[in-house]
C-alpha cells in the first residue's frame, strides 16, 4: 500500500510553492500570437521555455509578470482611467483570464483610437511594452533578466523607519530583499499593480507541526527569529 503520509519536507515544499497556476491559461493565448519582429519572437520563445515558477533567478517570470501588467493596462486602462485601474488591479487579473479567448471582446478595443483593436493586437502591444520596459530596466540580454531584480521586499519600521531621514531609515529598515513568488501563489508575495513590482504582501509567520513528534516542528518569521 502506498505511503500517503505528508512529511515536513513535503509541507516545506508546499509553503514555498511559487508557481502562479493562472499563468498556464493566460500563456495559452499569448503564445498564439504571431509577431513580425525577431525580438518579440525571441520573447515568446523565452516564455515557451519558462518552467512556470516565479523564482527570483527566472528570466521567464520577469517577462511574464511585466507582460501581465502591460496586458492589463492595454486592455482596461482606456475604459477605466488611471485611478480606477490601480484600485481594480486584483479583480482585473481574474477578468483578464475570463476575457482571453474572446478575440472580439469590446474591452480589447482602445477607445482612444479610430481603429478597432482585437485580442491579438492588444497582446502584441502589451508584449512590445513589456520587452521595452525590461530592456530599459534590466538590459538587452533577455537571458540575463531576473525576477528578483524587479520583485523585492523592504521591511520598514512603522515609526523611525518612515522618518524621511536616510541614516535613520538605514538603521531601522531592512531591504530591499529579492523575493520568490508573486500574486496568488502559495508563497504569496503580491504587489500593487500601481507600484510594480515591490512586494506589499508576504507570508509572515509560517509553522509546520509534526503531530507525531512536537519537538520536530518548525516555524519561521519573515525577518528572522
Amino acid at each position: 500500500e502506498a505511503d500517503e503520509s505528508i512529511s515536513l519536507v513535503d509541507m516545506q515544499t508546499i509553503q514555498r510553492d511559487s508557481t502562479p497556476l493562472y499563468a498556464q491559461d493566460i500563456l495559452h493565448w499569448i503564445l498564439a500570437v504571431h509577431p513580425e519582429q525577431p525580438r518579440l519572437q525571441a520573447a515568446l520563445d523565452l516564455l515557451r521555455s519558462w518552467d512556470g515558477r516565479a523564482d527570483r533567478e527566472s528570466a521567464g517570470a520577469a517577462l511574464f509578470e511585466a507582460l501581465r501588467l502591460e496586458l492589463i493596462k492595454s486592455t482596461f486602462k482606456d475604459e477605466l482611467g488611471e485611478q480606477l485601474l490601480a484600485r481594480s488591479g486584483p479583480y482585473l487579473i481574474e477578468a483578464l483570464g475570463n476575457l482571453l479567448g474572446q478575440p472580439e471582446a469590446a474591452w480589447f478595443d482602445d477607445v482612444r483610437t479610430p481603429e478597432v483593436e482585437d485580442q491579438e493586437v492588444t497582446i502584441l502591444a502589451a508584449l512590445t511594452a513589456a520587452v521595452d520596459y525590461l530592456s530599459e530596466t534590466l538590459g538587452d540580454d533577455m537571458n540575463a533578466w531576473r525576477w528578483g531584480d524587479l520583485h523585492t521586499a523592504t521591511f520598514e519600521n512603522q515609526s523611525l523607519g518612515q522618518s524621511g531621514i536616510a541614516p535613520i531609515e538605514w538603521i531601522f529598515n531592512r531591504g530591499p530583499v529579492e523575493t520568490d513568488g508573486t500574486i496568488a501563489t502559495v508563497n504569496n508575495t503580491g504587489y500593487n499593480l500601481g507600484h510594480p513590482f515591490e512586494v506589499d504582501t508576504t507570508p509572515s509567520y509560517r509553522q509546520i507541526v509534526d503531530l507525531g513528534n512536537f519537538a520536530n516542528s518548525l516555524s519561521i518569521h519573515t525577518t528572522g527569529q
